[in-house]
């Protein structure tokens, strides 16, 4: 398209806008540039039926669609191959339907995790993620993401938590799938389709999700020791133990250093999130005591409620705050009992190459957070195109993905910012034409669509 129909589309798609569409245009802000591109309009719904309308009307137009949330987690995916209209919803942001003696509550896609979480604490209760900055992180997002944070909740992923949920297609048409308390098996199904999906097959614009009672009490251990292999392997004795954990992180001295929490020792982490009664937390305190002693810990320290909230939220900010995010960052994901193994690799494969990268791990989760800060103004990319590479080749020989989740654009145009997926591909261009024959949301950020 070249600029002067693409013009004559944005004034066609402004003109056939309804009143109150109209008045929600705005001009694009530096909060609404992805790898560089910057849209032409942005779109401030306030409703599903708004929504609809604007989905609509681009299609109508040819203009492609890049749906904003918090704005947070911009980075993630491939570069976009085009974005005309933004489509900002943190005007829907509100509660729908809570049932506290259901465990269920109805929210649009808008709200922050923060704003939700306050008021399911109301009621003792609450929602089982962490995401990063989850005062401006919306649940739309996070699930578009499909990632969370250390938070875990009996070993249940993201997936688990919703149970329905409303969706916009890219030609305006609204489809609801399972429901508030009851899980419907096809529709929860076509909810999974949208849960990591990017916002590629639909707009998230409303979901029900399962909440949980909050733990009476927490209580957070931190373990120092002298090697990652000790650290290491008391955090997996931790993993098959009997002792339930909220959250079960192993941290890197240099991860440790940019967390900036000066209260901590130095070395190898194991930080360890407990819950329960006050007696059962004491009990989960000495076994855990018990567990972590054949490994020699050079300290082990409990946090006191201050500090333990400041804790797992740097740890789920990691990375993500303007003030320390990383010039390369990557998640991989593996079985937990091959994570010990490609920890070890990577140190020792950057460090021949002059990096020490920080690497925080999710031993439940089985995820590694593998991230790289500016070296200085001589840094190399061709260093670091090989540390992708090699990293890559270390965890496919484990059966595990490396995504790419933030880098400068000259980077992301010599990789496919996600890895492993191919196998899935083909379904993924299958369902792109079902639901978004005109390729018109966040055009290419997934997969290639072959729509373009």
């Amino acid at each position: 398209m070249n600029q002067i129909t693409q013009n004559k589309n944005i004034d066609n798609f402004v003109k056939s806008l309804s009143k109150s569409l109209k008045d929600s245009l705005s001009s694009p802000s530096e909060n609404d540039v992805i790898d560089e591109l910057k849209p032409k309009l942005v779109l401030n719904p306030s409703s599903l039926d708004e929504i609809s309308d604007g989905l609509n009307k681009a299609a109508e137009n040819g203009l492609t669609v890049c749906p904003i949330g918090g704005a947070t987690r911009l980075s993630l995916g491939n570069p976009p191959v085009k974005y005309d209209i933004a489509l900002n919803l943190k005007q829907l942001n509100n509660i729908v339907e809570y049932r506290p003696s259901d465990l269920s509550i109805t929210v649009q896609a808008g709200i922050t995790l923060e704003k939700l979480q306050t008021k399911l604490s109301q009621s003792n209760q609450f929602l089982p993620i962490s995401a990063p900055l989850a005062s401006e992180s919306t649940i739309g997002g996070i699930l578009a993401i499909g990632t969370s944070g250390p938070l875990n909740w009996l070993n249940g992923s993201i997936r688990d938590i919703v149970t329905g949920m409303k969706t916009v297609q890219s030609d305006g048409t609204i489809t609801k799938s399972g429901g508030q308390v009851m899980k419907n098996v096809s529709g929860y199904d076509m909810s999974r389709l949208h849960i990591g999906g990017l916002g590629t097959l639909g707009i998230i614009s409303e979901v029900s999700l399962k909440v949980t009672p909050k733990p009476l009490n927490e209580t957070t251990l931190i373990a120092s020791f002298r090697s990652q292999l000790d650290s290491f392997q008391a955090s997996m004795s931790m993993f098959h133990s009997t002792i339930n954990t909220l959250s079960l992180s192993h941290i890197s001295p240099t991860a440790s250093h940019k967390l900036n929490l000066k209260s901590l020792k130095t070395g190898h982490l194991v930080a360890i999130r407990l819950y329960g009664r006050a007696l059962s937390i004491k009990r989960c305190i000495d076994e855990t005591n018990a567990i972590l002693k054949p490994f020699k810990p050079k300290n082990i320290q409990e946090l006191d409620e201050f500090e333990h909230t400041k804790f797992w939220k740097e740890v789920a900010d990691f990375g993500w705050r303007q003030d320390s995010k990383p010039y390369i960052s990557i998640r991989i994901s593996l079985p937990p009992t091959s994570v010990g193994e490609v920890l070890g690799s990577l140190e020792s494969t950057t460090a021949t190459k002059g990096v020490v990268p920080a690497l925080l791990t999710q031993i439940e989760h089985g995820t590694i957070l593998f991230q790289m800060y500016d070296m200085g103004k001589n840094i190399d990319d061709r260093k670091i195109a090989e540390i992708i590479a090699d990293t890559r080749r270390l965890v496919r020989q484990r059966r595990g993905t490396a995504i790419i989740e933030q880098a400068p654009l000259k980077l992301k145009q010599k990789f496919d910012v996600w890895d492993g997926f191919d196998q899935v591909i083909g379904t993924f261009q299958m369902l792109k034409s079902r639901f978004d024959s005109a390729d018109i949301l966040n055009s290419g950020r997934l997969f290639p669509s072959e729509l373009h």
